[in-house]
């Protein structure tokens, strides 16, 4: 005979395997795009490669502006992470004011994180994220100085905002390179 803290225990074991359930339903439906969004992601995909191969020149000059070569095989994450590193133990590395380090921080982590979405090809969150991954990188274009680029993006940013109103085609980048 079970007593009454046994059959509470139960009950809040199956309440949390059903939430769990419920939760892991979510993030697949999440995941799931229509054919229609699934071309739309792949189109964003194509113009945000372009801008994140920019992103990653002018990160490696400003990397040498500084006096610290990276390494060739360091991809566009690395050297974010890098400069999130540096950011936190030189003065004035990219915060002017050591109050934004934080702010700082928080935007090179979105610009990771749009980086892996998008060269892994997880077309569920660029398809949601697109606007808020090409903000950051236009902030960590800012932050570096490279000003000409963050207006480069901004426009990648308003093409892709008003994609009819243009019919400009996306920059030649072949699927298996942004896939890779």
């Amino acid at each position: 005979m079970a007593t009454a803290s046994v059959l509470k225990k139960a009950k809040r074991k199956a309440a949390k395997a059903l939430k769990n359930q419920r939760m892991r339903l979510k993030k697949l439906a999440d995941s799931r795009l229509t054919p229609e969004q699934e071309t739309e992601a792949i189109y964003k995909c194509k113009h945000m490669y372009r801008c994140l191969v920019l992103l990653r020149q002018k990160i490696e000059e400003f990397f040498v502006s500084w006096g610290l070569s990276p390494l060739p095989e360091q991809d566009t994450s690395e050297l974010l992470y890098e400069m999130i590193y540096h950011n936190e133990r030189i003065p004035n590395f990219v915060s002017s004011n050591p109050n934004f380090k934080e702010n700082d921080k928080k935007t090179l982590l979105m610009a990771i994180k749009g980086r892996n979405k998008l060269c892994h090809g997880i077309l569920s969150v660029v398809f949601r994220e697109w606007h808020s991954i090409l903000l950051a990188w236009i902030e960590v274009a800012k932050m570096i100085g490279a000003d000409s680029l963050a207006i480069e993006i901004g426009k990648t940013l308003n093409l892709l905002s008003n994609p009819f109103k243009t019919n400009e085609k996306p920059y030649t980048v072949r699927p298996s390179i942004i896939f890779k």
